[in-house]
């Protein structure tokens, strides 16, 4: 599989469409709960990779790192034009097997994490916390993302993880 397309080549665009689209609608999805939102906005992030693949450079990202930067700068945009300040973060339950008590009481808990988060973090912990743990992108993929240093990504997640632990451990969520 030739993953070299510097060129406007259609058929490499489609199969990297193929590869990431999964990924980054559930990515955009996870930001604002909303299917067909979910669906314009990943479809803007695609057209937006397709216009501006001639300057992606391998040297300073992988093409995934790459893509999740102008995603995340797309929503960014969407915020501010709908002047929505909080990033609703967001897990997926599955139903299958699950007893009702036990989903309500998880969708409860996930509740009062994305509180605490919320409330507790900046917008950059929140955006590290995010990419890091409902976006599986590792510490140097998020370091590539947000054009930080991987040492501030690190610092960054001990810190908010303490921040949240203290504020669970004084609710006595914990």
């Amino acid at each position: 599989m030739d993953t070299n397309y510097n060129s406007k080549n259609n058929e490499s665009f489609s199969w990297f469409v193929k590869l990431f689209y999964d990924e980054i609608y559930s990515f955009t999805y996870r930001q604002v709960i909303d299917i067909n939102i979910a669906q314009d906005l990943t479809q803007e992030i695609f057209i937006k990779a397709y216009q501006n693949i001639q300057k992606y450079d391998s040297s300073k990202s992988s093409h995934r790192t790459w893509l999740y930067r102008i995603a995340s700068n797309h929503l960014i945009n969407y915020y501010k034009k709908k002047k929505i300040d909080v990033t609703p973060l967001n897990l997926n339950i599955q139903t299958n097997d699950i007893d009702f008590t036990i989903l309500v009481e998880r969708k409860e808990q996930i509740k009062y994490l994305i509180k605490v988060i919320n409330e507790t973090l900046s917008k950059k912990q929140k955006k590290i916390i995010h990419l890091h743990f409902f976006s599986d992108l590792s510490v140097k993929e998020i370091s590539e993302c947000l054009l930080i240093p991987k040492q501030t990504v690190y610092s960054s997640l001990s810190r908010s993880i303490e921040n949240i632990k203290e504020v669970v451990r004084k609710d006595g969520f914990y």
